[in-house]
């Protein structure tokens, strides 16, 4: 279903999905769509503070991913170091990636055990490097 409201000039019109919540307070410049991603609940916010959590939601929700997305990448980098089997650039991403998993699961942004058991099996693995065969 498509929605059809003014635009901001006044002339032009836009298209915007359903599942948008609809606020013409946040800018004061006709009507500004905000995604409903953060909840599935068709409603907007009539109350200041919750207007507040929501901001505060999105931009935490930003960070979060950002934080989620370098453990990633680093996790990577030391699979990538062991493939090679470069145990001095095993160990080295090894030790830049548990910092980062510490500090994330320090902050709640991934649950502790989670951090523990990917250093576990990270560890373990550069760890079969530098074992003599």
């Amino acid at each position: 279903m498509i929605v059809v409201l003014p635009d901001s000039t006044g002339g032009a019109k836009q298209n915007l999905p359903s599942f948008h919540w609809l606020d013409s307070s946040l800018t004061g410049w006709g009507w500004r769509p905000i995604l409903a991603a953060l909840s599935p609940a068709p409603f907007m916010a009539n109350i200041r503070s919750a207007k507040k959590d929501i901001r505060k939601t999105t931009v935490r929700t930003a960070h979060n991913q950002t934080v989620k997305s370098r453990i990633r990448t680093l996790r990577k980098k030391v699979i990538a170091a062991v493939e090679k089997k470069d145990a001095a650039a095993a160990a080295a991403s090894l030790s830049e990636f548990a910092a980062a998993s510490d500090k994330a699961a320090k902050t709640h942004v991934i649950k502790k055990n989670t951090s523990a058991r990917f250093k576990s099996r990270l560890a373990l693995k550069v760890g079969a490097l530098t074992k003599p065969a």
